[in-house]
């Protein structure tokens, strides 16, 4: 979802009733707007100062240095397009807790050309601006790192699908404790593998919120 489109809901989505036009998108976005959901339920976590987060799609970093400010733990940023892994670097340079990975995390070690588009960078798009990206098995870094992850954020424009079938294959996903999820709906077949992989998480996770193709959230049972 682009800025402008956010900005533009969080003023006009009160008027939701005197606007019969609304597209689809649109019409998915309101809800999310009426709770507030970017500033509550994105960040209401039980996170401690030992907690593992992994923020999946780091872009300018907004959300990972929100929960450190407010949790003080740790976490590791993935954000394969070059210049935005640049300004991370740069700017979490000084937080020892904020570990930037100039890579995305996938089912398999590839490389891969992502269309440039700001916020909306994918892989799925096309455009005139490309880049290649480097993607790393989500199993190999995760044997090198510490589990559980208490919480993961996945907003990768796309990439999530392959993600999460890797996760869950593999075991790993009984490994993450939060699973904060942005499905994008410009995948083909992008309903029916959303409810798929929604079948497969139930086995191990619960939802806590759904806002279809906006956000939604999984907790692992028995947490």
């Amino acid at each position: 979802m682009s800025a402008d489109l956010s900005r533009y809901f969080s003023y006009y989505s009160t008027l939701a009733e005197t606007l019969p036009t609304f597209s689809p998108e649109e019409c998915r976005v309101i809800p999310w707007f009426r709770v507030d959901g970017d500033k509550t339920l994105r960040y209401t976590y039980p996170l401690k100062k030992d907690s593992i987060v992994y923020d999946m799609g780091g872009y300018e970093g907004e959300w990972a240095a929100k929960i450190h400010k407010l949790y003080g733990c740790t976490i590791e940023v993935f954000e394969p397009v070059e210049k935005f892994a640049s300004i991370l670097e740069k700017d979490f340079r000084l937080i020892k807790k904020i570990h930037v990975h100039s890579f995305g995390l996938a089912g398999s070690n590839r490389t891969e050309k992502i269309n440039l588009d700001l916020a909306s960078s994918s892989t799925f798009k096309k455009g005139s601006k490309y880049e290649t990206i480097r993607l790393i098995k989500a199993k190999e870094f995760m044997a090198n790192n510490k589990l559980p992850i208490d919480l993961i954020k996945i907003n990768i424009e796309g990439g999530e699908y392959d993600l999460l079938d890797h996760l869950i294959k593999s075991g790993l996903i009984k490994n993450i404790k939060e699973i904060q999820l942005q499905f994008h709906v410009f995948v083909p077949n992008a309903r029916k593998e959303r409810l798929r992989i929604q079948r497969l998480l139930s086995k191990t996770h619960k939802m806590t919120f759904n806002y279809p193709f906006i956000w939604e959230n999984w907790r692992l049972k028995n947490e």
